[in-house]
């Protein structure tokens, strides 16, 4: 039985990696082992995060791999994320204009460990996405690997509460959503979570929700029920959401998000799952519905959407 540390031994065997081929039983004992002490610890060796530049490219991604697993198991994220981060952006510089092709190979892996640690790490997510040219390089670059496409659309989503206004009736309801990026994405969560509880909704087409919420690979295609608008007293096509935006157009100067809803002005204003972007097992996609207002509290919000 090996006495080295399991820090070293990880360290040893990822060194050993030359390709993409599934861990041998060994090597997952040595990753598990690994998990344990740094989790006991509940720091990560600077040997480690060192390694992400010396490694093999499939040999630093099983690292990455294992910090990630390490986290989904209780490690605090801020101990590798930013490193990860700086790896990453690394690796994009490195291969770019087709360079070091087994690096771009290995990518998936330690975006893989990104995203996991990225979704435990909103202020960190925040700041990436606001770093323009960060963002454009992710969308340069993400038809050469998924690994990039899984970043940039952790990136691009947001949460927060969100207040629907149904313009005719001023009924106002509270709603909580998650990990959403598209406004379209947000209008089928939206579809299937209020239904036929507001003039104009429907009963939820069960293949839509699924899809929305990641829990379901099948292609759907989802149909406005309502005239999305962000503000007015007066339902406006100008203003209208357009589906392919940001939900940010939704943001209001108190962060929370607010829309209102009109009667259809578009004949059949369609949409296909396309627009929720890839499932995210670390950020699912999701919203939930917390109360309809009542009294004052619904007539100021009426009053702040419909203005």
């Amino acid at each position: 039985m090996t006495t080295q540390p399991p820090t070293d031994e990880l360290l040893h065997a990822c060194s050993q990696i030359p390709s993409a081929a599934p861990p041998t039983p060994e090597l997952l004992q040595i990753t598990r082992s690994f998990i344990v002490d740094v989790i006991g610890r509940g720091s990560v060796p600077p040997p480690v995060l060192a390694a992400l530049d010396d490694l093999p490219p499939h040999g630093a991604g099983w690292l990455a791999i294992s910090l990630g697993s390490a986290v989904e198991k209780g490690l605090d994220p801020a101990l590798a994320g930013p490193r990860l981060v700086e790896a990453f952006r690394s690796w994009l510089a490195r291969t770019g204009g087709g360079r070091e092709p087994e690096l771009l190979e290995a990518l998936p892996s330690l975006a893989q460990a990104l995203v996991a640690h990225l979704a435990r790490l909103p202020e960190l997510r925040s700041a990436l996405a606001d770093d323009a040219e960060f963002t454009a390089t992710l969308e340069e670059r993400e038809s050469e690997s998924h690994a990039i496409t899984w970043v940039r659309e952790l990136v691009l989503r947001r949460s927060g509460d969100l207040y629907v206004v149904h313009a005719e009736t001023r009924r106002v309801c509270h709603l909580r959503f998650f990990n959403v990026a598209r406004c379209f994405h947000l209008f089928s969560l939206i579809q299937s979570v209020l239904g036929s509880a507001l003039p104009g909704g429907k009963l939820p087409d069960g293949a839509v929700a699924l899809a929305a919420r990641g829990k379901s690979d099948e292609p759907a295609t989802d149909h406005a029920w309502w005239h999305y608008q962000v503000s007015g007293a007066k339902q406006d096509m100008g203003k209208g959401v357009w589906g392919e935006e940001s939900v940010e157009h939704l943001r209001g100067p108190d962060g929370n998000y607010a829309l209102s809803l009109w009667d259809p002005l578009l004949g059949d204003r369609a949409w296909n799952s396309g627009f929720f972007g890839p499932a995210l097992e670390a950020a699912p996609a999701d919203l939930r519905f917390i109360a309809e207002l009542q009294g004052d509290a619904a007539e100021e919000w009426a009053a702040r959407i419909l203005s």
